[in-house]
Parts: structure tokens; sequence; C-alpha cells
């Protein structure tokens, strides 16, 4: 069949959905002209481009098209990996490129399977297309736990940073210092810790259990650490969305439902299934630090709306079926927040962050520092371990809050 011209079309791949435009395939002409070789009687137009990566989706296009390799699945990844450190190796290199802002490799087996990893930037993006379910889902397995085993050894984890402006609510990609529970387990009270346990092992909530989490506490007993690590170990089941404007976010609709409604991201650690099968949707947190605002008994008089539709989000119709939890974090005392904040049903957890007894901050000094004789908070802890006294306020404690 030959085949030219030029035309859009949709490909399924791994459930997910992807628009492929066709560059370049073979059997076409290409005029030293560059102009669009004309239609053949009984075949489609394709338009031919100098770029080299695009020439490789048009090989793979048209033998996904031509059904020579029918099942396809294509995922990119927020990182920036070697492509020959993450393809299968049963397969043949035939082409590969290395420029300043780009690299690809290509593999195939004739008749079997090929395979195509672009890295382009902080992103890397895995097409493979084989002759059937089998052999695709078995280099897909190879591609995804070279992926995962690359991403386990990365010291950040990624999330959306959520802003407004004149022009409305954007995201970008974001990068905040991998924590694992742990390892900082001994950076808070005992009677904290043991809350955090049951949070940080959460890995399916369930609707009964509310879809609010408060976090309240002074400044400087590790509340924003905490959030990192929380990010950290949820990112299995749980895409984190920060606000840096709270006060923007509950106060206009158009923001709220902007990110309650963004798509999860792909997860490419999950299997490639079937078209009868639907992949298990992720959940998502929305992150809100330092909103107190919101949250104190003279709420609904002092920001308007923006508490109704908070708690519209965690218990009412807005955020049925949704699968979004929020966590708030503020450094008011308990006693100042709405009780209907705290409603259980709709609160999962409230957990207070109160400063290290004596007793706990003195098993947390290293060897060869004094510890204090009284409690003290995360801030003035890790103040300590640089030579200030405990009761010094300490400058940088938005690191630990």
């Amino acid at each position: 069949m030959v085949v030219s011209g030029v035309f859009r079309t949709v490909v399924p791949m791994n459930s997910l959905q992807q628009e492929v435009t066709v560059t370049a395939l073979e059997n076409t002409a290409v005029p030293a002209s560059g102009a669009v070789p004309q239609p053949e009687a009984d075949g489609i137009v394709v338009r031919a481009e100098p770029q080299l990566d695009s020439a490789m989706d048009s090989a793979q296009v048209h033998q996904f098209l031509t059904r020579a390799l029918p099942v396809a699945v294509s995922v990119t990844v927020p990182y920036s990996l070697a492509p020959l450190s993450i393809a299968p190796d049963n397969l043949t290199v035939t082409h590969q490129y290395s420029g300043p802002h780009r690299r690809f490799a290509r593999l195939e087996e004739d008749g079997v399977a090929d395979v195509l990893v672009t890295q382009q930037g902080g992103f890397t993006t895995v097409k493979v297309l084989a002759r059937d379910h089998a052999t695709a889902s078995a280099l897909w397995d190879v591609v995804r736990t070279r992926v995962s085993a690359q991403m386990s050894e990365s010291d950040v984890t990624r999330c959306q940073l959520w802003t407004t402006a004149s022009y409305g609510p954007s995201s970008r990609d974001h990068k905040v210092r991998s924590s694992r529970w742990t390892d900082v387990r001994r950076n808070y009270a005992a009677v904290a810790a043991r809350q955090l346990d049951e949070l940080m092992a959460l890995q399916d909530p369930d609707d009964d259990g509310g879809r609010l989490v408060l976090w309240h506490g002074q400044p400087g007993t590790g509340k924003t650490s905490a959030v990192r690590t929380l990010i950290t170990e949820w990112l299995p089941w749980c895409d984190a969305h920060l606000v840096t404007d709270p006060e923007r976010f509950f106060t206009s609709p158009d923001y709220l439902l902007e990110v309650v409604e963004e798509p999860a991201r792909p997860d490419f650690r999950e299997p490639l299934r079937g078209l009868d099968e639907l992949a298990p949707s992720r959940w998502k947190v929305i992150i809100c630090e330092d909103a107190d605002e919101y949250l104190r008994s003279d709420a609904r008089e002092r920001s308007g709306p923006a508490l109704g539709r908070l708690l519209n989000l965690t218990d009412g119709i807005l955020g049925e079926g949704a699968k979004t939890m929020v966590l708030l974090t503020t450094n008011d005392d308990l006693g100042r927040i709405h009780t209907a904040v705290q409603r259980p049903g709709r609160c999962r957890a409230t957990v207070e962050f109160p400063a290290l007894s004596a007793a706990e901050a003195a098993a947390w000094c290293p060897p060869g520092i004094t510890p204090p004789t009284s409690p003290a908070t995360l801030a003035e802890l890790f103040g300590l371990t640089r030579g200030r006294e405990v009761s010094e306020p300490e400058p940088s404690a938005g690191l630990y809050l």
C-alpha cells in the first residue's frame, strides 16, 4: 500500500489516548522543494518533515496503522533517563541519536516488536509496539522495572505547584526533597508520631474515614517537614498538589475546580492492561499550609464562602467521587479552629505537633551536644546543633514548620 499525505489520528495506548501526527512514512517521495506530495488515489497523504525523531515516530505509526505491530503502549515519565539504560536488551538497536537537547534510541525485532525511547529535557518518553498483547506486556514490564529502579535512587519527589494570576490558575512540575517516615520519625513527640504512623502508612482511603487532614502546632514543630514526608510516602497511590495561595484557592470556585479536576498522572509503574480493564484511578491530596484564616471559629465572617467551599470539597457534593483529600496546616490552637472542620467523618485526623519533651529532646541530640533541660521545638534543636541557644528564635524555621 502506498502511504503519503497529512492526517491526525488518536491511538489508544495502555488505556491512555495520545494524539499522533503522522509526518513521514515509507514509499513517500519527498521533493527537494519540501512540497507536500500529491495524494494517491487509494492512499493517505503524509507530510514529510526533516526531524529525525519525527521520522522515528512516523515509522512506528506506519507499523501500527498497517497492523504489522497492532498493539501499542506509550508513557512519559517526568525524569531525564538515558534511553538505552531503560530499553529492553533482547532487541537490536537500529537507530541512535544524541543531540544537545534530545536523545533517542530505537530498538526492534522484525515482525515482533519496536521500541522507541526519547529523552528531552527533564522528560523521557517510551513507546512500545508489539505483535500481540503478551509481547507488549513482557517488554513493558522490563521498561517499567528499570525506570522504577532508577527513580527509586532519586532524592527528590515530584508534585504539582499551583498559583494563580490575572490569566487564571496554573501549575508546574515541582521537586521536593524525598523524605521517608522511618528516617524522620524521631523528630516528633511520641504523641504526634503515633498518629502520624497511621497516616504515613495509608494506602487506599475509604470515604468513611474522612477527606480532611488537619495539622496544628506552634511554629518550628516540624509540620512542613512532615508534609514533605507525606508526599514521599503517598507517592505510590496519590499525587500531591501544593497550593501556594490558599487565600485565593478557597475564595475562587474556578481555581478550586481547576485543581480538583486536574487529571491524575499516568502511572508508569502499572502493568500493561487490556482495553477491557480499567486501571485504578489515583488519589490526589491538596496541600494548603498556614490556612489559619479559613479554619477559625469566625471564618464565615472573616472570609465569606471560603469555609463553606472547604467543607463542600471534603464532605459534600463537590468532592463526591473526586478521590481528593485536603491537608491543612495551621499555627493556631485547636480551640480556635471551627468545630465544623473537626467533625468526625469529615476530618480523618487532627494531629497536634507539640515541642519535644526534655527527655525526647535529650534522646534526639547527637553526641557532643548538651541537651536542653526543658521542652524544645524541632527548629530549636536543629539550631542547637549549629551552636545556637535553644531560646534563640530560629530564622529558617520555615523548613520545619
